[in-house]
């Protein structure tokens, strides 16, 4: 029962239009995508007496779980690889934690190197494990370079297939490598395409979120704004100043969304 209220909060919080100076730790945390996207190979160098790869990476990745559940604020959802869907919905569903969503990727982390059927593959992976949001990343290389068929196209056969399954799509447009015109274009695109999200950033590129990045994003999409790339207690109130409307914004995760993997911890 007392969780119950919790939620009720929470939901009625979220949809309140406040000032950004106003918002609290606990809805920004019910904006965050907390998120582990790290493969083995990320622990290469961090393997300790004998202890191989995979077993430093599950360490670590349920260890991530389990300060979600000892987290002061629980965030919207979780972002985890695909084949790591179904662990995270039964350890959420073991730990009476079941209304924080599960998110995955397709694509991850270069949409260019990735085929529309590698991206297929991914989401369907996820969804089948237990997902029910898709951060699928666009082949902004296709964009960069005037092929903008092919750029529709590809975002446009996942979107489809995601949508078929009740899922949530955000598109990443990697905003580090585009020109503001182009960011401007994504958006514009995405729009047509009819994703739920723009997200801006893997967090793996040059550089993540920026407020001039989020201004455009949040001026040429009319849904959902997803910003991710190095979000910190630091950065974080400028970007969500940025994605507000004259200094005020919905607290509503089917509008505004975090992606952060440690921020959660900070607040």
């Amino acid at each position: 029962m007392i969780q119950i209220l919790k939620n009720s909060v929470l939901i009625s919080n979220r949809m309140e239009k406040l000032k950004v100076s106003e918002i609290t730790s606990a809805q920004i945390a019910s904006l965050c995508d907390h998120t582990f996207l790290f493969p083995p190979e990320y622990f290469f160098d961090k393997e300790a007496k004998g202890q191989s790869t995979v077993y430093l990476r599950q360490k670590a990745f349920e260890g991530f779980l389990e300060d979600i559940i000892n987290a002061r604020y629980h965030p919207y959802s979780i972002c985890v690889r695909p084949e790591d869907a179904k662990y995270s919905r039964e350890f959420l569903e073991n730990n009476a934690m079941s209304h924080i969503k599960v998110c995955s990727v397709a694509g991850f982390p270069d949409g260019n190197r990735h085929s529309t059927i590698s991206k297929l593959s991914d989401a369907h992976i996820a969804i089948d494990e237990g997902a029910s949001e898709i951060d699928v990343v666009t082949s902004y290389d296709l964009l960069k370079k005037g092929k903008i068929d092919g750029f529709i196209y590809d975002l446009k056969v996942v979107n489809n297939f995601v949508h078929l399954h009740n899922s949530i799509v955000k598109a990443i447009i990697e905003t580090s490598e585009l020109t503001p015109a182009l960011i401007a274009a994504a958006c514009g695109i995405c729009d047509e395409i009819g994703v739920d999200f723009v997200k801006s950033s893997t967090g793996f590129s040059s550089y993540g979120a920026r407020d001039q990045d989020i201004r455009i994003m949040w001026q040429y999409f009319p849904r959902g704004l997803k910003i991710s790339g190095g979000i910190k207690p630091n950065n974080v109130m400028d970007l969500l100043e940025a994605a507000s409307d004259k200094g005020f914004i919905t607290v509503d995760p089917m509008k505004l969304r975090i992606g952060e993997s440690s921020l959660l911890q900070d607040l």
